[in-house]
């Protein structure tokens, strides 16, 4: 009784997820983008071109506190999309996994993120600063993005195959460049412009899949309601589906088979 309250509770996880993942997804990525670019023009001698989207989050900085708050939003709006991204079984195994790590880690390296306090000289533990403990959560959170987008192109197929994978390789592929250039300290002088092309490409891929699994979740939908239909003219759960009708793994009714008419 417990096990079967315990998988009807997820199950219900999965489809509250299944609904708020791809406008969540879209907002999050609006979000984070958008503060930054305000606080970006507002702040008082900061400097976008050079200067990191961690600087804004200074002790001194005049909206530390607004731009932590931000990153910290992302991190909680952008949990119904990992959810659900990772809970679709048609993408292929071992791959998902490493696409689950991925988007996990960089979901708690955000909310890391933005507690350690950027520019913080407090010791923590050992010789390591709160200003230490920042920027390693930064890195990881950003090298954790690059990992579950590639986890994701290497797991593509049932329902979200089709053009993702081609645009999900582009964004990775800025995401690795401006990376190395970042780690590398190529072109110092435009460092923030790096790294802000790193992380647009990043919320971009999160807000285009999040438009995508809308279109499953719809199609999801149209198909439960014709296997429902097709149920109840049977009587019968489970039984065979009418001869010209066939439901893919990602329920999605096909077309009739012209063969069978």
């Amino acid at each position: 009784m417990t096990q079967k309250l315990r998988s009807a509770a997820f199950q219900r996880v999965l489809t509250l997820a299944a609904l708020i993942a791809p406008p969540l997804g879209v907002i999050a990525s609006v979000e984070l983008a958008g503060i930054d670019i305000v606080l970006a023009f507002i702040t008082p001698d900061y400097n976008e071109a050079s200067e990191t989207i961690s600087q804004m989050q200074a002790p001194d900085a005049a909206y530390a506190a607004i731009s932590r708050l931000s990153l910290l939003a992302y991190a909680v709006l952008v949990i119904p999309f990992t959810i659900r991204l990772t809970a679709l079984s048609e993408l292929r195994r071992p791959w998902v996994w490493l696409m689950a790590f991925g988007l996990w880690v960089h979901v708690a390296t955000a909310y890391a993120t933005a507690g350690f306090q950027s520019e913080s000289r407090t010791v923590a533990f050992a010789h390591f600063t709160v200003n230490d403990l920042h920027d390693a959560m930064g890195h990881i959170m950003y090298t954790a993005g690059v990992t579950g987008m590639v986890g994701f192109i290497m797991a593509q197929g049932g329902p979200l195959a089709g053009r993702l994978p081609a645009f999900s390789t582009a964004a990775a592929a800025v995401m690795i460049a401006v990376g190395l250039a970042f780690v590398l300290r190529i072109a110092q002088q435009y460092t923030g412009i790096e790294e802000r092309i790193g992380y647009a490409a990043y919320l971009l891929w999160v807000g285009v899949v999040s438009v995508y699994l809308e279109r499953v979740r719809r199609r999801e939908a149209r198909a439960g309601g014709e296997e429902s239909a097709v149920t109840a003219e049977t009587g019968m759960l489970g039984e065979d589906v009418p001869d010209g009708h066939r439901y893919s793994t990602a329920m999605q009714v096909t077309e009739p088979d012209d063969s069978e008419q």
